[in-house]
């Protein structure tokens, strides 16, 4: 039995949190909470057989058993706030109770400094304060009525004024260090956060083409294993093309090079446009040349998705006087394999099958599709 898992499953009641806050929060709660059953418990020992209390005792039995109570509603409905403002409300009655019955006999009232407190750990510092100022406006009065009475008669107006100064001071010290807590804690999350959107960044950078936007080089030889391993053990078809741009030389030494980054562009979004199942990939793998992994259809289903790539490109109708073609207009050779992955076919077997296909198909006039025998 793993005891350090056990205890901490228990102090935070097994809710996830995603910030230094709740975390502390939530483990103050339970912590306290458990504390004040095994405190009010033996409270209500003493008072029983002790002092003979019975009244204190029940108080105490009452309190010990709304703390059970909180611990469980805060199990079953996770619900961190609610349970927090119940147990908070729940030790301001307790207090204001015990202050009318004990009038301050040996000192009670000093049990009140952990009301300020708890209510701000527990709730933050905004009703924190409202909670704190409710239940001392309470004391303020009552113990103003007390002046000459509590503690045998002893409780003096000094007192009185001493205990309200050192509340004030005590709840306004309290605010100030949750409220630079919060303060800390609130930066530190921004950090953190713009921390995660920057290496989101700088992994969107270092596997996209930084032209086109589509995969590059570096991502396809890193993801596509994991596409055939992944093929391999459901039995699924994967297919891998290779598309040149035809004669783009001869087009970037015509129009020059920015028209030319501007027709890489129209071709990888009219790529992206036509391959936009989950799970199937684009990448630009060199100058003009693209790749993409198709996987999970039927060789029939393959072969239309890749007619409609060739059509695609040529209804873009780019200009390209330069071209050998008749058409004088944009086109593209495709070379595709299309195959159950296995030990034998891995990245090395299906590129070198499309790139084969697409050698013939360059070979054979170009503006075409070959697939791989």
């Amino acid at each position: 039995m793993d005891i350090k898992k056990s205890l901490k499953n228990y102090f935070t009641a097994n809710i996830e949190f995603d910030d230094v806050v709740s975390y502390r929060r939530i483990v103050m709660l339970n912590s306290i909470l458990s504390l004040f059953v095994v405190t009010f418990f033996i409270f209500v020992y003493i008072n029983i057989a002790l002092t003979h209390d019975y009244f204190v005792a029940a108080l105490d039995a009452f309190t010990a058993l709304m703390s059970i109570f909180s611990l469980w509603l805060l199990r079953r409905h996770q619900n961190v706030r609610q349970v927090a403002f119940i147990a908070s409300i729940i030790l301001i009655a307790f207090m204001i109770v015990f202050t009318n019955s004990n009038e301050n006999t040996n000192f009670g009232i000093i049990w009140s400094i952990f009301i300020p407190y708890f209510s701000t750990m527990f709730n933050g510092r905004k009703v924190g304060l409202y909670l704190s100022v409710f239940f001392y406006t309470i004391m303020f009065i009552m113990a103003y009525d007390g002046i000459g009475v509590w503690n045998e008669g002893l409780w003096s107006f000094i007192d009185f004024t001493r205990f309200v100064i050192a509340s004030i001071l005590l709840t306004f010290v309290i605010y100030l260090s949750e409220s630079a807590h919060e303060k800390a804690d609130n930066e530190l999350k921004m950090v953190r956060e713009n921390e995660q959107k920057i290496l989101a960044k700088l992994t969107e950078i270092s596997v996209t083409d930084a032209l086109t936007g589509a995969y590059n080089r570096r991502y396809f030889n890193e993801v596509f294993p994991h596409i055939l391993k992944d093929a391999q053990e459901e039995d699924d078809l994967v297919s891998l093309f290779i598309l040149d741009i035809d004669f783009f030389k001869e087009h970037n030494d015509t129009y020059g090079h920015y028209e030319g980054d501007v027709t890489l562009k129209k071709v990888a979004q009219k790529l992206a446009s036509l391959i936009q199942y989950e799970g199937d990939l684009v990448f630009r793998i060199g100058g003009e040349e693209f790749a993409g992994v198709i996987h999970t259809r039927s060789k029939d289903e393959i072969q239309e998705l890749i007619e409609s790539i060739n059509q695609g490109i040529e209804e873009l109708e780019i200009e390209h006087s330069a071209t050998k073609l008749p058409s004088k207009k944009l086109t593209v050779s495709i070379g595709v394999c299309t195959n159950y992955p296995s030990n034998e076919r891995q990245l090395k077997h299906f590129y070198k099958q499309a790139d084969d296909a697409l050698y013939r198909a360059k070979s054979e006039g170009r503006n075409k599709t070959v697939f791989a025998r």
